[in-house]
């Protein structure tokens, strides 16, 4: 359950827990999912659906959080999708977990790997040269240095 959330870009604010849904709230998250495929959601998907939740009024908990899983949604991850994060620092994994994007990446990272180490003299990187290798890694792909490149939990 989602106590607190901070919304990319944002500070962190904390909302109350939502216990229960009214009628005409289950109805909007019902007749809102809908709108949706949950095999394929996308961030802006995602957006939407938190975006409109919003302005009707609902807040995340455990109720939102069943009347999604009967409509075949995660919760989690729409609001991971969506850029929520708790307070506690947790938040969505960046943007290349799409399989071709992470491709994308590592073949790029293999890339500089290869010249770098095609110029060497040694064999090896040093921490610098990986350190730079993945500061280009970043840049290219739009991450922030604090993001991860790949999504480790399970």
């Amino acid at each position: 359950m989602i106590d607190s959330v901070t919304m990319e870009n944002s500070s962190t604010f904390s909302l109350p827990k939502q216990d229960s849904l009214n009628e005409q709230q289950q109805l909007l998250v019902t007749e809102t999912l809908k709108q949706f495929d949950a095999d394929s959601l996308s961030e802006q998907d995602a957006l939407a659906i938190v975006e409109q939740f919003s302005q009707a009024g609902i807040r995340p908990g455990k109720a939102l959080a069943q009347t999604m899983a009967i409509a075949g949604f995660d919760a989690a991850v729409v609001g991971e999708l969506a850029g929520v994060k708790r307070k506690n620092g947790l938040q969505k994994p960046p943007a290349p977990q799409h399989r071709q994007e992470l491709g994308s990446m590592v073949d790029y990272l293999a890339q500089l790997m290869k010249e770098k180490l095609s110029a060497s003299e040694t064999g090896s990187l040093t921490d610098d040269e990986k350190q730079a290798i993945l500061s280009q890694v970043l840049e290219k792909f739009g991450l922030e240095d604090h993001d991860s490149i790949i999504n480790t939990r399970v």
